[in-house]
């Protein structure tokens, strides 16, 4: 586990980011979690293939300075 990391997941529709620590799995509950708060979604629900999950989200992996 890295110090002082963490993966930002923001969704392409409506530029809504959340920021999580450094978790893989938080990862998932990330992108379930914007897909649920964005507005151009449909019904929050998260795309139809996990193979399409990046076509709609990105992650950012990153490290606060």
């Amino acid at each position: 586990m890295l110090k002082n990391a963490f993966v930002r997941v923001e969704c392409r529709k409506c530029n809504l980011g959340l920021d999580y620590g450094f978790n893989f799995s938080k990862s998932a509950v990330a992108v379930n979690e914007v897909s649920k708060k964005c507005s151009k979604s449909e019904k929050g629900k998260l795309p139809p293939k996990t193979t399409d999950t990046l076509d709609y989200y990105n992650l950012i992996f990153g490290k606060v300075s």
